[in-house]
């Protein structure tokens, strides 16, 4: 039996992990995005469309170019400049970003289904090649019912390297891939199609 590949990249440091290792996007590309950054909203936004038991996880993808093209689009609409100077290591980092949304109950008292996100991968099919994320950030997601009672449960922001990340998507960036989001009461795998890529370029 063939062993499955797992990359694994160590969870690192904030500060650290947007540098280490990462092929920045190039001056031409930076300023060919913030020149124009399109009227689309960038990214892949994806929900567990049948899930009818709670919301199910959600997820926000951007690719190093995406990420990029959402500032620019920021800056556009809050009437800010916005220059190859104002782009710092960070948005030119060679990192894919994952926002995972926890899956919120439809009614407040309702449990079945409901899940904190306490990891995120992204994988082929299989899982042959697993990618694990650069960094782990959870974040607070709460509801509330129209009497004011409230629940929150995390979210996680995960950082992926890119070079990784491509080498699943392929030379054409023509091969769909799977991300993973795990918790501790519930798990989906979201199939990232050829219908999604244009989002992601």
């Amino acid at each position: 039996m063939t062993r499955a590949l797992v990359v694994v990249v160590a969870v690192l440091l904030l500060g650290s992990a947007w540098t280490a290792g990462a092929q920045p996007l190039t001056d031409d590309q930076i300023a060919a995005i913030i020149r124009d950054p399109g009227k689309a909203e960038p990214g892949l936004h994806l929900d567990e469309a049948f899930n009818l038991a709670a919301s199910g996880f959600v997820i926000d993808v951007y690719s190093p170019a995406a990420w990029l093209r959402l500032q620019a689009q920021k800056a556009k609409r809050e009437m800010r400049p916005f220059t190859p100077a104002d782009v710092d290591a960070e948005m030119r980092a060679d990192v894919w970003r994952v926002k995972a949304f926890p899956s919120m109950p439809r009614r407040l008292h309702d449990t079945i289904a409901v899940s904190s996100v306490s990891h995120v991968v992204i994988r082929d099919k299989s899982a042959a090649t697993v990618i694990q994320p650069l960094t782990k950030s959870p974040f607070p997601h709460s509801a509330q019912n129209a009497l004011g009672a409230s629940v929150s449960y995390d979210g996680l922001d995960a950082g992926f390297p890119g070079e990784a990340v491509r080498g699943l998507w392929g030379e054409r960036s023509d091969r769909p891939f799977w991300i993973s989001v795990i918790g501790p009461d519930w798990k989906y795998d979201f199939e990232i199609k050829p219908k999604h890529f244009d989002k992601l370029k």
